[in-house]
């Protein structure tokens, strides 16, 4: 799981090849045409594309398909990667308005735990003790909504057309706190399970350094 950008790759090589591989993809296609099925700005005059990440501005130049972050030039690869991914995967549906989570996507059970303990649990214990003031103020480095889920509801706007929303439970006298992270069930037709997987993990991250 998650083996192009995270775990099995080892690092600034692996990184190096998912992301030739990932602009050679994106090279074989009409970037013009996949960023509107992407909901991306094509700047035709200067031959680029341009998107938000996480609250980041991404652009994609042509021919190459060169990711550069114009508002933090540290970005990790693996995020220029999920931009890459994401042109290329684009399909152009529409947000459908039901809500899954990560077991519904394709082979998502079988790496549940995984998920839940590099994602889920790092939020619960970042933000768990609070009343979800924290985690509000966290989100607004993001594109973010407030939604009706849980106690503290948030639509975070990760991509163009990938919205993922955080229903996050104070913890009572009788129940421990408790979050659950879900996504649009269209979200296959922008991201690979795997995608869905690093992007949630950096977001994670993000709301933890921001709290």
């Amino acid at each position: 799981m998650w083996s192009d950008l995270l775990s099995s790759i080892g690092g600034g090589e692996g990184h190096r090849i998912a992301y030739e591989l990932a602009k050679q993809r994106l090279r074989e296609l009409d970037l013009k045409r996949q960023c509107e099925l992407a909901g991306a700005s094509f700047i035709e005059a200067e031959g680029k594309a341009r998107l938000k990440l996480l609250g980041d501005i991404y652009e994609v130049l042509e021919p190459e398909c060169e990711v550069e972050c114009i508002t933090n030039r540290s970005a990790p690869m693996t995020l220029k990667i999920l931009v890459l991914h994401y042109l290329a995967q684009a399909t152009g549906k529409e947000l459908t308005g039901r809500l899954i989570d990560f077991r519904e996507l394709l082979g998502g059970l079988a790496y549940y735990v995984s998920f839940d303990s590099r994602v889920k649990k790092p939020l619960l214990q970042a933000f768990g003790d609070d009343d979800g003031s924290r985690l509000r103020r966290a989100a607004e480095r993001f594109d973010v909504e407030e939604v009706h889920y849980g106690d503290v509801g948030l639509r975070i706007w990760a991509l163009p057309r990938v919205p993922i929303t955080i229903a996050f439970w104070v913890a009572d006298e009788e129940m421990p706190p408790s979050m659950n992270i879900l996504f649009d069930s269209s979200i296959s037709d922008y991201l690979t399970t795997e995608d869905v997987a690093v992007l949630c993990e950096h977001m994670a991250e993000m709301l933890i350094e921001g709290r």
